[in-house]
């Protein structure tokens, strides 16, 4: 029988280096933005000029929560493929590892839009607007790929413990 080779030393190596990459570079770019350009608020772009130092840092800070998220999740699939290079495909740490990633990605697709509105809170604070910039958009592919991810982590759960149920009967 053909065994399937589920382990790439090559997007083991892109993950390793995107787990660090991804996170730094986007909250690198929304610093810059956020400090010297025209940053996209909640109540649109603004001058980042016209802002005070306090609503910069606060936004920024808000914003870093999902690139955060997202490099988490790209270790844990980093650490899943090491999984598969072992030989752990059907077994409780890969279980958890995608687990972990569907939480993750539910908490990401959530953590941008909280961020965003928290944001919004801040610059109206901070910046005395005459009204509350609130935007929210509900991104459901992110939420409903992380569902799924969730439910496919059951799902190998419940096949590896019938696997180590049906070597304990043989």
């Amino acid at each position: 029988m053909p065994t399937v080779q589920i382990y790439s030393r090559r997007l083991s190596l892109v993950t390793a280096v995107l787990q660090w990459l991804v996170p730094l570079a986007w909250i690198a770019i929304a610093t810059v933005a956020t400090m010297h350009g025209d940053p996209e608020l909640p109540g649109g772009p603004a001058d980042a000029s016209q802002l005070q130092l306090s609503s910069k840092i606060a936004f920024v800070l808000l914003t870093s929560i999902a690139p955060l998220l997202l490099g988490l999740m790209l270790r844990e699939l980093h650490q899943l493929l090491l999984l598969y290079a072992g030989g752990e495909v059907f077994t409780a740490p890969a279980v958890v590892r995608i687990h972990r990633m569907g939480v993750l990605l539910v908490a990401y697709s959530l953590a941008d839009q909280v961020a965003f509105l928290a944001a919004g809170l801040v610059l109206y604070f901070t910046e005395r607007l005459t009204e509350v910039p609130l935007a929210y958009q509900l991104h459901l592919g992110e939420l409903f790929i992380g569902l799924v991810v969730i439910l496919l982590g059951r799902i190998m759960g419940m096949a590896c413990r019938m696997q180590d149920e049906l070597s304990l009967t043989v």
